[in-house]
């Protein structure tokens, strides 16, 4: 094969992987996304946003002045505290004020 050849084959290879990876990805989003959640889990993600949300008030801080604090913008610790957060963004969370994630599950709030 010669060296033109050799680009174009390589360069259709390169297109067909990342079709397949675009195609992935619109599936795992897709996933994500249209899941429906089970009531415990749509509990339990209540319960984690109003745990973030008492947290973050024991501050003392209102949402803009921990937001600003925490270098986040304003909307996403409104959506964590009303839509509740993942695993990764509670450690963060954790982390910012001081505590470990068994703190922040251990609470009566995760009890029931």
């Amino acid at each position: 094969m010669n060296n033109k050849n050799s680009i174009h084959h390589k360069y259709k290879e390169n297109i067909e992987v990342n079709n397949i990876v675009d195609r992935f990805l619109k599936i795992f989003i897709h996933t994500c996304i249209m899941r429906k959640l089970d009531k415990d889990d749509m509990v339990l993600k209540a319960k984690i946003a109003s745990r973030i949300k008492s947290l973050r008030k024991a501050t003392g801080k209102g949402m803009t002045a921990f937001a600003k604090d925490t270098d986040k913008d304003k909307q996403s610790q409104n959506r964590w505290e009303k839509q509740g957060a993942s695993i990764s963004t509670i450690n963060k969370f954790c982390k910012e004020i001081g505590i470990s994630l068994s703190e922040f599950f251990n609470d009566p709030l995760f009890e029931k």
